[in-house]
């Protein structure tokens, strides 16, 4: 059996899951208690020593977003006050675990996990849609796409095997018709080439994997989910109407209100929500909108975490490579009910400096002990 770390592969997707509900009850708040037993498991669990004060103040800070939250009046979605509380369980999940790492049992588990997710899936509106909406697919995709490009591996079916999965991956990616999901394939390829690493197998592995899984699917789905994808008029139409956008309108005339120290309600931007859609679509402009002073310095946080995730993320590190594809979703889809684990593993992100002395590998040598 392929080596396996089920507690990384916990974290990973209690941070991806957002507000997904099963039989009405969060998801989230169903797993706290488990995932925290997982996580803690056959050890001692403590709060790094030099980050205790800290930690209180963000646990104060996230208690008096809960507050603020629950006065924004969120109409569309009751539950948006929890966001805080989930991102601090989160954070918390994130300092008092081990360092990460991500081997191939898990890659395996997520790959299985995807193809799952395609095998249930069907088209609304020229979109994929299976468990989660298709704003949601695309980061699972990339999540499995940046995890399996960054992890190390020697043998030939070693990358034989990564470039399969990434095909996966990228055709997950496509099926979405998501101009995020192309943000998201265009971070991951600089991120990639950045390492540098050879980019010829991107070319000889992931575009021949792409097209079998691309055959696969039409003949063992459904052809008509395959060709009822929509992606090409969904683009030119977004490029078409850029000048004219009503989300970027909406940002724009969000961002140019009078800064509020505590931040607006949700019904001060009815002006805005009048134009098609109910919320920002933005976690900056969010943050801002509805959180005032608070909400900038959690926009700090954000980006403070980004740079330090940078050399992190070549490495492979898995809670890093999480962080960056829910941040980009973030910053074109869902509220903070789905992105809060961005600003749960920012805060985690900082407050563990040690985190980036991991060496995680996807592929491992069970002979010698080492990638």
């Amino acid at each position: 059996m392929p080596p396996t770390d089920y507690k990384s592969l916990t974290l990973v997707l209690f941070a991806f899951i957002g507000n997904a509900r099963l039989l009405g009850i969060d998801l989230v708040l169903a797993t706290i208690f488990p995932t925290a037993l997982l996580l803690w498991s056959g050890r001692r669990w403590s709060i790094p020593s030099n980050t205790g004060i800290f930690f209180v103040i963000i646990s104060m800070l996230m208690i008096i977003l809960a507050l603020r939250s629950y006065d924004i009046q969120i109409w569309y979605f009751e539950p948006y006050f929890i966001w805080p509380i989930k991102a601090l369980i989160l954070t918390t999940l994130v300092i008092t675990y081990r360092i990460p790492t991500w081997p191939i049992g898990n890659t395996l588990i997520l790959t299985a996990f995807v193809i799952i997710l395609l095998a249930m899936g069907d088209v609304e509106n020229g979109r994929f849609n299976s468990l989660f909406g298709p704003n949601m697919l695309y980061r699972i995709f990339g999540i499995l796409l940046l995890l399996t490009l960054m992890s190390q591996s020697k043998s030939k079916l070693n990358h034989f095997t990564h470039y399969t999965i990434c095909g996966i991956a990228v055709f997950g990616i496509f099926l979405t018709a998501s101009a995020g999901a192309l943000v998201v394939l265009v971070v991951i390829l600089i991120a990639y080439v950045s390492t540098k690493v050879s980019t010829w197998r991107l070319v000889l592995y992931t575009i021949p994997s792409t097209l079998i899984t691309y055959l696969l699917l039409r003949t063992t789905v459904s052809s008509e989910v395959i060709d009822n994808i929509d992606i090409l008029s969904r683009l030119a139409l977004k490029v078409s109407t850029m000048s004219t956008n009503v989300r970027l309108a909406g940002w724009s005339e969000i961002i140019n209100q009078p800064m509020s120290f505590f931040g607006y309600d949700h019904y001060h931007y009815n002006q805005v929500w009048g134009k098609g859609y109910l919320y920002p679509h933005n976690i900056y402009v969010e943050l801002y909108a509805y959180y005032g002073l608070l909400g900038i310095v959690a926009i700090v946080a954000i980006s403070t975490a980004l740079l330090k995730s940078l050399d992190r993320i070549k490495m492979g590190e898995p809670l890093s490579i999480t962080f960056l594809i829910l941040l980009i979703g973030s910053m074109l889809s869902g509220d903070l009910s789905d992105n809060y684990g961005v600003i749960g593993l920012a805060v985690g992100i900082i407050m563990r400096p040690k985190i980036n002395k991991v060496q995680p590998v996807a592929f491992v040598d069970n002979r010698s002990g080492t990638a």
